[in-house]
This record gives C-alpha cells, structure tokens and sequence, in this order.
C-alpha cells in the first residue's frame, strides 16, 4: 500500500521553482557575458594602445543589445 504523503496528488499545481531557475539561469548567463565582455574589451584596448577604453566601454553594451534582443525574441 504506498504511503499517501510521497504519492502524487492530482491537480496540484507545480511549484514555480522551474520559472525561478530558468531566471537565475538568464542572470547568470548575463554576468558571466559581460565579464567576459570586459575582460575582452581590456585586452583589446592594450593590445591596439588606445588611451581611453574605447573597445571596454562599447563591447559590453553591444553584448547588452545583443542579449536583451535575444530575451525579447525567446519571450514572444
């Protein structure tokens, strides 16, 4: 006879814990993309000499657009 507190239970709702997840996954995808973005943007910018971090300040919020277009078109 199995036990009533470990059986299924019918139209009982899953938790949100799968939404919350799939979130944190964005946001982890996202800093990891613009650390590696700027770390990028740094190398570049010793390696062409600029004396300002052009490349630095750039690469990121082209990977900002990139990203959030990429977000915007998966949510449609």
């Amino acid at each position: 006879m199995p036990n009533s507190d470990t059986a299924p239970k019918k139209g009982k709702k899953k938790k949100p814990v799968v939404n919350y997840m799939q979130y944190m996954g964005l946001a982890f995808q996202l800093f990891i993309m613009l650390g590696l973005l700027i770390f990028a943007g740094k190398w570049l910018d010793n390696y062409f000499g600029f004396d300002k971090a052009y490349v630095t300040a750039f690469l990121p919020l082209i990977g900002l657009i990139a990203y959030f277009y990429k977000i915007i078109k998966e949510l449609k």
